[in-house]
Protein backbone atom coordinates (compact mmCIF):
# COMPACT_ATOMS: atom_id res chain seq x y z
CA UNK A 1 0.00 0.00 0.00
CA UNK A 2 1.33 3.45 -0.96
CA UNK A 3 1.11 5.87 1.92
CA UNK A 4 -0.19 9.33 1.11
CA UNK A 5 2.36 12.13 0.92
CA UNK A 6 1.21 14.70 3.45
CA UNK A 7 2.21 18.38 3.31
CA UNK A 8 5.79 19.10 4.31
CA UNK A 9 5.45 22.88 4.36
CA UNK A 10 3.09 25.03 6.42
CA UNK A 11 2.21 26.99 3.27
CA UNK A 12 0.58 23.84 1.87
CA UNK A 13 -1.25 23.32 5.16
CA UNK A 14 -2.51 26.92 4.90
CA UNK A 15 -3.95 26.11 1.47
CA UNK A 16 -5.58 22.94 2.84
CA UNK A 17 -7.28 24.98 5.57
CA UNK A 18 -8.27 27.91 3.33
CA UNK A 19 -9.89 25.58 0.79
CA UNK A 20 -11.16 23.16 3.47
CA UNK A 21 -9.49 20.40 1.47
CA UNK A 22 -10.12 17.55 3.92
CA UNK A 23 -12.99 15.43 5.20
CA UNK A 24 -14.75 18.26 7.01
CA UNK A 25 -17.60 16.05 8.23
CA UNK A 26 -15.16 14.15 10.48
CA UNK A 27 -13.43 17.19 11.97
CA UNK A 28 -13.17 17.06 15.75
CA UNK A 29 -10.94 18.32 18.55
CA UNK A 30 -8.41 16.17 20.37
CA UNK A 31 -11.04 15.83 23.10
CA UNK A 32 -13.52 14.31 20.64
CA UNK A 33 -15.74 17.40 20.27
CA UNK A 34 -17.22 17.84 16.79
CA UNK A 35 -16.16 20.99 14.91
CA UNK A 36 -18.06 22.72 12.10
CA UNK A 37 -16.17 25.41 10.18
CA UNK A 38 -18.63 28.06 9.06
CA UNK A 39 -15.83 30.30 7.79
CA UNK A 40 -12.09 29.36 7.89
CA UNK A 41 -11.02 33.00 8.29
CA UNK A 42 -9.07 35.47 6.22
CA UNK A 43 -5.52 34.43 5.39
CA UNK A 44 -3.05 36.72 7.17
CA UNK A 45 0.30 37.19 5.45
CA UNK A 46 1.58 39.65 8.04
CA UNK A 47 2.53 39.27 11.67
CA UNK A 48 0.19 37.41 14.00
CA UNK A 49 -2.03 34.32 13.65
CA UNK A 50 -2.33 32.66 10.22
CA UNK A 51 -6.08 33.21 9.76
CA UNK A 52 -8.21 36.01 11.20
CA UNK A 53 -11.94 36.28 11.94
CA UNK A 54 -12.73 32.57 11.58
CA UNK A 55 -16.15 31.39 12.71
CA UNK A 56 -16.52 27.90 14.17
CA UNK A 57 -19.10 25.78 15.95
CA UNK A 58 -17.75 23.34 18.56
CA UNK A 59 -20.01 20.80 20.23
CA UNK A 60 -19.41 20.77 23.97
CA UNK A 61 -19.62 17.75 26.28
CA UNK A 62 -23.20 18.73 27.16
CA UNK A 63 -24.19 18.39 23.52
CA UNK A 64 -24.72 22.13 23.09
CA UNK A 65 -22.99 23.91 20.21
CA UNK A 66 -20.80 26.92 21.08
CA UNK A 67 -19.85 29.61 18.57
CA UNK A 68 -16.19 30.66 18.45
CA UNK A 69 -15.10 33.72 16.47
CA UNK A 70 -11.40 34.55 16.33
CA UNK A 71 -8.05 33.59 14.90
CA UNK A 72 -6.75 30.19 13.78
CA UNK A 73 -3.07 29.21 13.99
CA UNK A 74 -1.59 26.33 11.97
CA UNK A 75 1.51 24.20 12.50
CA UNK A 76 2.81 20.98 11.02
CA UNK A 77 3.19 19.68 14.58
CA UNK A 78 1.46 20.82 17.74
CA UNK A 79 4.82 21.51 19.41
CA UNK A 80 5.27 24.35 16.92
CA UNK A 81 3.11 26.55 19.15
CA UNK A 82 5.73 26.76 21.90
CA UNK A 83 8.66 26.43 19.50
CA UNK A 84 7.55 29.68 17.87
CA UNK A 85 6.96 31.38 21.23
CA UNK A 86 3.23 31.97 20.72
CA UNK A 87 2.53 31.04 24.36
CA UNK A 88 4.42 34.18 25.41
CA UNK A 89 2.97 36.53 22.78
CA UNK A 90 -0.27 38.39 23.65
CA UNK A 91 -0.88 38.93 19.92
CA UNK A 92 -2.04 35.30 19.88
CA UNK A 93 -4.60 35.70 22.68
CA UNK A 94 -7.33 35.85 20.04
CA UNK A 95 -6.64 32.34 18.73
CA UNK A 96 -9.68 30.08 19.17
CA UNK A 97 -8.41 26.97 17.31
CA UNK A 98 -5.02 25.34 16.84
CA UNK A 99 -4.87 23.33 13.59
CA UNK A 100 -2.01 20.85 13.24
CA UNK A 101 -1.06 18.18 10.77
CA UNK A 102 0.22 15.87 13.51
CA UNK A 103 -0.23 15.91 17.27
CA UNK A 104 3.17 15.26 18.81
CA UNK A 105 2.24 16.08 22.41
CA UNK A 106 -0.77 15.49 24.62
CA UNK A 107 -0.95 18.92 26.26
CA UNK A 108 -3.03 21.57 24.51
CA UNK A 109 -1.44 24.83 23.43
CA UNK A 110 -1.93 27.66 25.94
CA UNK A 111 -2.20 31.35 25.13
CA UNK A 112 -0.30 34.10 26.93
CA UNK A 113 -3.44 34.80 28.98
CA UNK A 114 -3.43 31.18 30.21
CA UNK A 115 -6.39 29.87 28.19
CA UNK A 116 -5.99 26.39 26.64
CA UNK A 117 -6.91 26.27 22.93
CA UNK A 118 -8.92 23.49 21.27
CA UNK A 119 -6.77 21.55 18.83
CA UNK A 120 -7.62 19.58 15.68
CA UNK A 121 -5.37 17.13 13.84
CA UNK A 122 -5.80 17.04 10.05
CA UNK A 123 -3.59 14.07 9.06
CA UNK A 124 -6.34 11.46 9.68
CA UNK A 125 -8.66 13.45 7.40
CA UNK A 126 -6.27 13.72 4.44
CA UNK A 127 -5.88 10.07 3.43
CA UNK A 128 -7.37 10.42 -0.05
CA UNK A 129 -6.46 14.04 -0.65
CA UNK A 130 -3.94 15.42 -3.15
CA UNK A 131 -1.94 18.56 -2.55
CA UNK A 132 -0.22 21.15 -4.71
CA UNK A 133 3.57 21.49 -4.47
CA UNK A 134 4.89 23.99 -1.96
CA UNK A 135 5.62 26.72 -4.51
CA UNK A 136 2.23 26.32 -6.17
CA UNK A 137 0.43 26.45 -2.82
CA UNK A 138 2.32 29.61 -1.96
CA UNK A 139 1.30 31.24 -5.24
CA UNK A 140 -2.33 30.20 -4.72
CA UNK A 141 -2.40 31.74 -1.25
CA UNK A 142 -0.82 34.95 -2.54
CA UNK A 143 -3.46 35.20 -5.26
CA UNK A 144 -6.21 34.52 -2.74
CA UNK A 145 -4.93 37.32 -0.51
CA UNK A 146 -4.54 39.74 -3.45
CA UNK A 147 -8.02 39.27 -4.93
CA UNK A 148 -10.47 42.11 -4.21
CA UNK A 149 -13.76 41.18 -2.65
CA UNK A 150 -16.98 40.86 -4.62
CA UNK A 151 -17.80 44.43 -3.62
CA UNK A 152 -14.50 45.59 -5.15
CA UNK A 153 -15.09 43.75 -8.40
CA UNK A 154 -18.68 44.95 -8.85
CA UNK A 155 -18.47 48.42 -7.38
CA UNK A 156 -16.99 51.67 -8.60
CA UNK A 157 -14.71 53.75 -6.34
CA UNK A 158 -17.03 56.79 -5.99
CA UNK A 159 -19.94 54.62 -4.86
CA UNK A 160 -17.80 52.60 -2.52
CA UNK A 161 -16.40 55.77 -0.98
CA UNK A 162 -19.92 56.98 -0.23
CA UNK A 163 -20.63 53.69 1.51
CA UNK A 164 -17.41 54.06 3.53
CA UNK A 165 -18.36 57.61 4.56
CA UNK A 166 -21.80 56.44 5.68
CA UNK A 167 -20.22 53.61 7.70
CA UNK A 168 -17.81 56.10 9.29
CA UNK A 169 -20.64 58.40 10.35
CA UNK A 170 -22.52 55.49 11.88
CA UNK A 171 -19.40 54.36 13.74
CA UNK A 172 -18.89 57.77 15.30
CA UNK A 173 -22.57 58.03 16.25
CA UNK A 174 -22.43 54.58 17.84
CA UNK A 175 -19.50 55.66 20.03
CA UNK A 176 -21.29 58.85 21.02
CA UNK A 177 -24.49 56.96 21.87
CA UNK A 178 -22.55 54.61 24.13
CA UNK A 179 -21.22 57.63 26.05
CA UNK A 180 -24.67 59.21 26.26
CA UNK A 181 -25.91 56.08 28.00
CA UNK A 182 -23.26 56.64 30.70
CA UNK A 183 -23.71 60.42 30.92
CA UNK A 184 -25.77 60.51 34.11
CA UNK A 185 -23.78 57.83 35.94
CA UNK A 186 -21.36 60.42 37.29
CA UNK A 187 -19.46 63.57 36.41
CA UNK A 188 -19.03 63.86 32.58
CA UNK A 189 -15.61 65.41 33.27
CA UNK A 190 -14.50 62.06 34.69
CA UNK A 191 -15.90 60.29 31.63
CA UNK A 192 -13.83 62.48 29.32
CA UNK A 193 -10.78 61.89 31.53
CA UNK A 194 -11.26 58.12 31.25
CA UNK A 195 -11.72 58.22 27.47
CA UNK A 196 -8.63 60.35 26.84
CA UNK A 197 -6.56 58.20 29.19
CA UNK A 198 -7.72 55.04 27.43
CA UNK A 199 -7.04 56.46 23.97
CA UNK A 200 -3.57 57.58 25.02
CA UNK A 201 -2.48 53.98 25.42
CA UNK A 202 -2.36 51.81 22.33
CA UNK A 203 -4.18 48.45 22.42
CA UNK A 204 -1.91 46.81 25.01
CA UNK A 205 -2.31 49.70 27.48
CA UNK A 206 -5.87 50.88 26.84
CA UNK A 207 -7.59 48.91 29.58
CA UNK A 208 -4.96 49.51 32.31
CA UNK A 209 -4.93 53.23 31.51
CA UNK A 210 -8.70 53.42 31.87
CA UNK A 211 -8.41 51.55 35.17
CA UNK A 212 -5.88 54.14 36.38
CA UNK A 213 -8.37 56.89 35.58
CA UNK A 214 -10.96 55.14 37.75
CA UNK A 215 -8.56 54.28 40.59
CA UNK A 216 -7.40 57.91 40.79
CA UNK A 217 -10.30 60.10 39.57
CA UNK A 218 -9.54 63.51 38.13
CA UNK A 219 -11.39 65.18 41.01
CA UNK A 220 -8.87 63.70 43.47
CA UNK A 221 -5.86 64.63 41.31
CA UNK A 222 -6.76 68.24 40.51
CA UNK A 223 -5.50 69.76 43.76
CA UNK A 224 -2.21 67.88 43.39
CA UNK A 225 -1.85 68.95 39.75
CA UNK A 226 -2.00 72.61 40.84
CA UNK A 227 0.97 72.21 43.19
CA UNK A 228 4.51 73.19 42.12
CA UNK A 229 5.72 70.97 39.30
CA UNK A 230 8.14 68.81 41.31
CA UNK A 231 5.59 68.06 44.01
CA UNK A 232 2.84 67.45 41.47
CA UNK A 233 4.99 65.00 39.47
CA UNK A 234 5.94 63.02 42.54
CA UNK A 235 2.39 62.82 43.89
CA UNK A 236 0.61 61.89 40.66
CA UNK A 237 3.24 59.81 38.87
CA UNK A 238 4.21 57.76 41.93
CA UNK A 239 0.59 56.60 42.08
CA UNK A 240 0.26 55.89 38.36
CA UNK A 241 3.63 54.16 38.07
CA UNK A 242 3.10 52.21 41.27
CA UNK A 243 -0.44 51.06 40.51
CA UNK A 244 0.57 49.90 37.03
CA UNK A 245 3.59 47.92 38.26
CA UNK A 246 6.22 50.15 36.65
CA UNK A 247 8.00 50.59 39.99
CA UNK A 248 8.17 46.88 40.88
CA UNK A 249 11.77 45.66 40.92
CA UNK A 250 12.52 48.02 38.08
CA UNK A 251 16.10 48.24 36.79
CA UNK A 252 16.85 51.93 37.14
CA UNK A 253 18.10 53.72 34.01
CA UNK A 254 21.57 55.22 33.75
CA UNK A 255 20.27 58.78 33.29
CA UNK A 256 20.74 60.52 36.67
CA UNK A 257 17.63 62.74 36.48
CA UNK A 258 15.20 59.92 35.64
CA UNK A 259 16.96 57.64 38.10
CA UNK A 260 16.46 60.12 40.96
CA UNK A 261 12.83 60.65 40.04
CA UNK A 262 12.08 56.94 39.97
CA UNK A 263 13.72 56.46 43.34
CA UNK A 264 11.62 59.29 44.76
CA UNK A 265 8.43 57.82 43.24
CA UNK A 266 9.26 54.39 44.65
CA UNK A 267 9.62 55.91 48.13
CA UNK A 268 6.33 57.81 47.85
CA UNK A 269 4.52 54.73 46.55
CA UNK A 270 5.76 52.55 49.40
CA UNK A 271 4.70 55.21 51.92
CA UNK A 272 1.08 55.25 50.75
CA UNK A 273 -1.34 53.72 53.28
CA UNK A 274 -3.19 51.94 50.48
CA UNK A 275 -1.52 50.64 47.32
CA UNK A 276 -4.20 49.95 44.72
CA UNK A 277 -3.33 48.15 41.50
CA UNK A 278 -4.60 47.77 37.96
CA UNK A 279 -5.73 44.25 37.08
CA UNK A 280 -2.72 43.62 34.85
CA UNK A 281 0.72 45.17 35.01
CA UNK A 282 1.81 47.34 32.13
CA UNK A 283 4.46 45.82 29.90
CA UNK A 284 7.14 47.71 28.05
CA UNK A 285 6.67 48.17 24.31
CA UNK A 286 9.13 47.06 21.65
CA UNK A 287 8.80 50.61 20.29
CA UNK A 288 10.31 53.13 22.72
CA UNK A 289 7.94 55.90 21.62
CA UNK A 290 5.01 53.73 22.74
CA UNK A 291 6.48 52.96 26.16
CA UNK A 292 3.81 53.25 28.87
CA UNK A 293 5.99 55.44 31.09
CA UNK A 294 6.21 58.05 28.33
CA UNK A 295 2.45 57.90 27.83
CA UNK A 296 1.87 58.49 31.56
CA UNK A 297 4.21 61.50 31.48
CA UNK A 298 2.25 62.82 28.49
CA UNK A 299 -1.03 62.52 30.39
CA UNK A 300 0.48 64.27 33.37
CA UNK A 301 1.52 67.28 31.25
CA UNK A 302 -1.89 67.35 29.56
CA UNK A 303 -3.70 67.46 32.90
CA UNK A 304 -1.31 70.12 34.25
CA UNK A 305 -2.14 72.22 31.21
CA UNK A 306 -5.89 71.80 31.80
CA UNK A 307 -5.82 71.98 35.61
CA UNK A 308 -6.86 75.64 35.85
CA UNK A 309 -9.96 75.68 33.63
CA UNK A 310 -10.80 71.96 33.61
CA UNK A 311 -10.55 69.23 31.00
CA UNK A 312 -13.90 69.79 29.29
CA UNK A 313 -13.52 73.56 29.24
CA UNK A 314 -10.01 73.25 27.79
CA UNK A 315 -11.23 71.26 24.79
CA UNK A 316 -14.36 73.37 24.34
CA UNK A 317 -12.03 76.34 24.02
CA UNK A 318 -10.12 74.47 21.30
CA UNK A 319 -13.36 73.68 19.48
CA UNK A 320 -14.50 77.30 19.72
CA UNK A 321 -11.24 78.39 18.08
CA UNK A 322 -11.54 75.76 15.37
CA UNK A 323 -15.12 76.85 14.62
CA UNK A 324 -13.76 80.04 13.08
CA UNK A 325 -11.12 78.16 11.06
CA UNK A 326 -13.27 75.33 9.66
CA UNK A 327 -13.37 76.74 6.12
CA UNK A 328 -9.65 77.45 5.85
CA UNK A 329 -7.72 75.40 3.28
CA UNK A 330 -5.31 74.16 5.97
CA UNK A 331 -7.95 73.32 8.55
CA UNK A 332 -6.25 69.97 9.19
CA UNK A 333 -3.08 71.76 10.27
CA UNK A 334 -5.09 74.06 12.54
CA UNK A 335 -6.57 71.04 14.34
CA UNK A 336 -3.21 69.34 14.82
CA UNK A 337 -1.43 72.48 16.00
CA UNK A 338 -4.16 73.25 18.55
CA UNK A 339 -4.10 69.64 19.79
CA UNK A 340 -0.32 69.47 20.14
CA UNK A 341 -0.42 72.63 22.23
CA UNK A 342 -2.69 70.81 24.74
CA UNK A 343 -0.24 67.91 24.99
CA UNK A 344 2.98 69.85 25.61
CA UNK A 345 6.41 68.29 26.02
CA UNK A 346 8.47 70.83 28.01
CA UNK A 347 12.04 71.37 26.87
CA UNK A 348 13.31 70.31 30.29
CA UNK A 349 11.44 66.96 30.21
CA UNK A 350 14.04 64.18 30.62
CA UNK A 351 11.62 61.43 29.53
CA UNK A 352 11.39 62.79 25.97
CA UNK A 353 14.50 60.81 25.01
CA UNK A 354 13.96 57.44 23.30
CA UNK A 355 15.79 54.64 25.09
CA UNK A 356 19.51 54.28 24.50
CA UNK A 357 19.45 56.26 21.26
CA UNK A 358 19.20 59.57 23.11
CA UNK A 359 16.89 60.93 20.37
CA UNK A 360 14.48 63.56 21.67
CA UNK A 361 10.90 63.44 20.52
CA UNK A 362 7.49 64.60 21.71
CA UNK A 363 5.78 62.43 24.31
CA UNK A 364 2.67 62.44 22.10
CA UNK A 365 2.90 62.62 18.32
CA UNK A 366 0.41 63.20 15.54
CA UNK A 367 -0.65 59.55 15.17
CA UNK A 368 -1.65 59.24 18.82
CA UNK A 369 -3.44 62.61 18.74
CA UNK A 370 -5.56 61.40 15.83
CA UNK A 371 -6.57 58.33 17.85
CA UNK A 372 -7.41 60.53 20.86
CA UNK A 373 -9.68 62.60 18.64
CA UNK A 374 -11.32 59.53 17.09
CA UNK A 375 -11.84 57.49 20.26
CA UNK A 376 -12.30 60.16 22.92
CA UNK A 377 -12.81 63.80 21.94
CA UNK A 378 -15.11 63.44 18.95
CA UNK A 379 -17.46 60.85 20.55
CA UNK A 380 -17.58 62.74 23.86
CA UNK A 381 -18.36 66.16 22.44
CA UNK A 382 -20.76 64.69 19.88
CA UNK A 383 -22.65 63.13 22.79
CA UNK A 384 -22.66 66.51 24.54
CA UNK A 385 -23.78 68.29 21.36
CA UNK A 386 -26.68 65.86 20.93
CA UNK A 387 -27.64 66.20 24.56
CA UNK A 388 -27.67 70.01 24.31
CA UNK A 389 -29.07 70.03 20.74
CA UNK A 390 -26.07 72.05 19.60
CA UNK A 391 -26.18 71.52 15.82
CA UNK A 392 -23.32 73.93 15.13
CA UNK A 393 -20.97 71.93 17.35
CA UNK A 394 -22.21 68.69 15.81
CA UNK A 395 -21.43 69.93 12.29
CA UNK A 396 -17.97 71.04 13.39
CA UNK A 397 -17.21 67.65 14.92
CA UNK A 398 -18.16 65.79 11.74
CA UNK A 399 -16.06 68.25 9.75
CA UNK A 400 -13.05 67.48 11.97
CA UNK A 401 -13.76 63.75 11.61
CA UNK A 402 -13.54 63.95 7.82
CA UNK A 403 -10.54 66.30 7.75
CA UNK A 404 -8.14 64.80 10.29
CA UNK A 405 -5.39 62.63 8.79
CA UNK A 406 -5.90 58.87 9.01
CA UNK A 407 -4.64 56.90 11.95
CA UNK A 408 -1.73 54.56 11.22
CA UNK A 409 -2.96 51.71 9.06
CA UNK A 410 -3.34 48.26 10.57
CA UNK A 411 -4.18 44.75 9.47
CA UNK A 412 -7.90 45.48 9.15
CA UNK A 413 -7.61 48.74 7.18
CA UNK A 414 -4.99 47.27 4.82
CA UNK A 415 -7.24 44.26 4.28
CA UNK A 416 -10.28 46.44 3.56
CA UNK A 417 -8.40 48.71 1.16
CA UNK A 418 -7.51 45.63 -0.82
CA UNK A 419 -10.90 43.91 -0.63
CA UNK A 420 -12.79 47.06 -1.64
CA UNK A 421 -10.22 47.91 -4.32
CA UNK A 422 -9.90 51.47 -2.99
CA UNK A 423 -6.77 53.41 -3.83
CA UNK A 424 -6.10 56.84 -2.28
CA UNK A 425 -5.85 59.72 -4.75
CA UNK A 426 -5.05 63.45 -4.52
CA UNK A 427 -8.74 64.15 -5.22
CA UNK A 428 -9.88 61.75 -2.48
CA UNK A 429 -7.18 61.67 0.22
CA UNK A 430 -7.56 59.36 3.16
CA UNK A 431 -8.83 60.70 6.45
CA UNK A 432 -9.64 59.51 9.95
CA UNK A 433 -13.27 59.12 8.90
CA UNK A 434 -12.29 57.01 5.88
CA UNK A 435 -10.25 54.58 7.99
CA UNK A 436 -13.00 54.37 10.61
CA UNK A 437 -15.52 53.59 7.89
CA UNK A 438 -13.38 50.71 6.65
CA UNK A 439 -13.21 49.29 10.16
CA UNK A 440 -17.01 49.55 10.52
CA UNK A 441 -17.66 47.73 7.22
CA UNK A 442 -15.21 45.04 8.31
CA UNK A 443 -17.13 44.56 11.56
CA UNK A 444 -20.53 44.56 9.84
CA UNK A 445 -19.69 42.22 6.98
CA UNK A 446 -16.22 40.68 6.80
CA UNK A 447 -16.19 39.73 10.48
CA UNK A 448 -19.83 39.05 11.28
CA UNK A 449 -20.95 37.48 8.01
CA UNK A 450 -19.60 33.96 8.17
CA UNK A 451 -20.04 32.89 4.55
CA UNK A 452 -17.08 34.89 3.26
CA UNK A 453 -16.79 37.02 0.15
CA UNK A 454 -18.55 34.74 -2.30
CA UNK A 455 -21.94 35.09 -0.60
CA UNK A 456 -21.44 38.45 1.10
CA UNK A 457 -24.56 40.60 1.31
CA UNK A 458 -22.82 43.96 0.93
CA UNK A 459 -23.01 44.20 -2.89
CA UNK A 460 -26.69 43.22 -2.79
CA UNK A 461 -27.64 45.68 -0.03
CA UNK A 462 -26.07 48.70 -1.73
CA UNK A 463 -26.57 49.70 -5.33
CA UNK A 464 -23.14 49.83 -6.90
CA UNK A 465 -24.28 50.09 -10.49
Amino acid sequence: MTLPKFPEHEEVLHWVWAEQHFRTEDLQTSDGEAVVVEFPGWANRGAGPDFQEARLQIQEASGEWATHVGAVELHLRSSGWTAHGHHRNPDYNGVVLHVVLYRDRKALASREDGLAIPEVELAPLLWDASFPPHKEAKVRMQKLAALPGRCGVIGTPPNIRRVVEHAAERRLLTKATALLERWDEGDPEELLFQRIFRALGYSAHAQPFEELAKLYPLQELTSHLRQPIRSARATVLSRWFGASGLLDSRQLPSGPTIRRELQQWQSEWKALPQQVRVSKKLRQSSRPQNAPDRRLLAMFHHLRHAATSGLTATWLEVLATLQGQAEQPKFRNCILEASLARFPTPEWESWEQLGDSGTSTRLVGQDRLVIIWGNALLPFFLAQARRQQDTALEHLLFRIFLVLPPETDNRITRFMQQRLAIKPSPQSPESLGHRQGLIQIHEDFCRNFHQGCRRCELPDLVSFR
